[in-house]
């Protein structure tokens, strides 16, 4: 269930600047990879429901690639387009199928959510969502996946 302190904002179509973290460590047997990448973006954020919308850092010569997730206390979507595109619901408990393009490929992909949970502090100007799923890529098993999104609103300058 989300914490929320401080006052309600509704949702508007601006919405405000964050500083957007991803940190994902994999676990697949004994090999661990971990990954981590920031971003400045715009949080939306309405009755129980947090938006967040990023362009991810690009290498040389790569189109960029935004991404928007939309999370709630039971259900998190994960929209890619870009030089990756990717489409993906988690919902905790339950077994969810999407898609994974690059411009080589198209893979369909199964994820089993086994946490989600989302927080935001209007007094700080602070939350979290933690995801953990295990991935299944064209059929075969590639981990667990256990990814922390941190969000902190950006001050002006």
């Amino acid at each position: 269930m989300p914490r929320r302190k401080g006052t309600v904002r509704l949702m508007t179509h601006k919405g405000q600047a964050v500083h957007v973290r991803i940190h994902t460590l994999i676990t697949d047997g004994d090999r661990q990879e971990s990954h981590t990448m920031e971003a400045g973006g715009r949080l939306l954020q309405g009755s129980g429901l947090l938006v967040i919308r990023f362009t991810e850092p690009k290498e040389a010569g790569e189109r960029p690639t935004t991404q928007q997730i939309k999370c709630t206390e039971s259900e998190m979507t994960v929209r890619r387009q870009g030089q990756v595109t990717m489409n993906q619901r988690f919902s905790e408990g339950v077994t969810t199928e999407g898609v994974y393009e690059t411009p080589e490929l198209r893979m369909p992909m199964e994820t089993t959510t086994t946490r989600l949970s989302q927080e935001w502090d209007d007094v700080s100007g602070r939350g979290e969502i933690a995801l953990s799923y295990d991935l299944v890529l064209q059929g075969e098993k590639t981990g667990r996946y256990d990814m922390t999104i941190t969000l902190k609103e950006a001050t002006a300058t």
